[in-house]
Formats: C-alpha cells, sequence, structure tokens
C-alpha cells in the first residue's frame, strides 16, 4: 500500500494555493491530521484490505482507495473520478453492507448538518473501521455547517468509546476499529 507522505501533501497544497489564491486557510496546518490519520491506517490496515475516502478534495489517504464524492463543476474543485458521485447527505449511501475495511472522512462530517448522525451511521454500515476527523466546533454558515464533539459521536455510537481520539488544533481524530462499532 502506498500512504500519503508529506511531500506529496505538500505538492497538493501548492497547486491548490495557485488554482484557489483565496482560500488559504484549507491548507494551513492540516498535514497534522493528515499524518495522524495515515499513521493510524498504518498501524491497523493490512494487505488487501479496501478504504474509501469521502471528500478528499484530490489528496487520497492511500493510492488506489475509492472515493465518495459530489461533483461540483462551477467550483472547479479537484475531484478526480470518484467511484461514487454522492451527496453523503443523502441517506442511505449506494454502497452495500461491509464493503469496506476501512471509511476515511476527514473534516467533511462538520459539513454534514443536519445529518450527521445518519452519516456516522452510515459509516458503521458500510465499514468495519471508522477514521473521522472533524471539529468539535465549528461557525455555522449559511450551508448549515456544524462541529461534533465526543459526547454526540458516543451517542450515536451507543455510548462506545473510539478506539483512539487525539484532538488538535484543526479537528478531533476520531478511529474506531471493528470492536467498537459492533
Amino acid at each position: 500500500m502506498t500512504f500519503l507522505t508529506k511531500e506529496k501533501f505538500d505538492e497538493h497544497v501548492n497547486e491548490f494555493q495557485k488554482r484557489f489564491p483565496k482560500v488559504q486557510h484549507w491548507t494551513e496546518n492540516r498535514w497534522i491530521y493528515h499524518e495522524m490519520a495515515v499513521n493510524i491506517l498504518k498501524e491497523n490496515m493490512k494487505k488487501g484490505d479496501k478504504i474509501l475516502e469521502i471528500g478528499p478534495a484530490g489528496v487520497k489517504l492511500v493510492e488506489g482507495s475509492d472515493v465518495l464524492d459530489y461533483a461540483v463543476p462551477k467550483a472547479n474543485w479537484p475531484i478526480q473520478n470518484p467511484t461514487y458521485i454522492h451527496d453523503a447527505k443523502k441517506i442511505p449511501w449506494p454502497i452495500s453492507d461491509c464493503q469496506y475495511d476501512f471509511v476515511v472522512a476527514l473534516r467533511v462530517f462538520q459539513h454534514l448538518a443536519p445529518v450527521q448522525k445518519e452519516a456516522f451511521q452510515e459509516t458503521a454500515r458500510i465499514s468495519k473501521n471508522v477514521l473521522i476527523v472533524v471539529p468539535s466546533q465549528y461557525v455555522t454558515t449559511p450551508i448549515g455547517s456544524q462541529g461534533i464533539d465526543k459526547s454526540a459521536f458516543l451517542t450515536w455510537n451507543n455510548g462506545r468509546e473510539p478506539t483512539k481520539y487525539i484532538s488538535t488544533g484543526h479537528g478531533d481524530v476520531y478511529f474506531w476499529n471493528a470492536q467498537a462499532l459492533r
């Protein structure tokens, strides 16, 4: 398996900043949680595991992973041939039960209000392991985004703690292995 490196991440950041010079906030210090997510995957993935990344904005953590994303042509967003062109707010997702070994969503769930709980339940339905990075606090915008704190995840997951939880300045990292989801 080939994982995202700091060098590849920096290449993406440079390209992103050329294409979207007014959106510098997207790239600032995001390697911190990308690296944490890569390390969690390295520690837990086995050869042949199938991974789905939700909304990776062209920066996949694992080469060859599948992608669920929606197309926004007028934004000229760098979506690269998603496996599923689907809005994650539309439940159920067009994916079979337990189809993936890992689902990864880095800073996506704050944009899934008001169906964040249902989207979390979808990740548990389609995958054995779930890795999510989301800010606990998020300024609500006209599109209705909102942060998610640990207590919400505990409620949605029947009180079961994540296998790993790390708080960062750009979002909290949550990882549930198969035992923590079922």
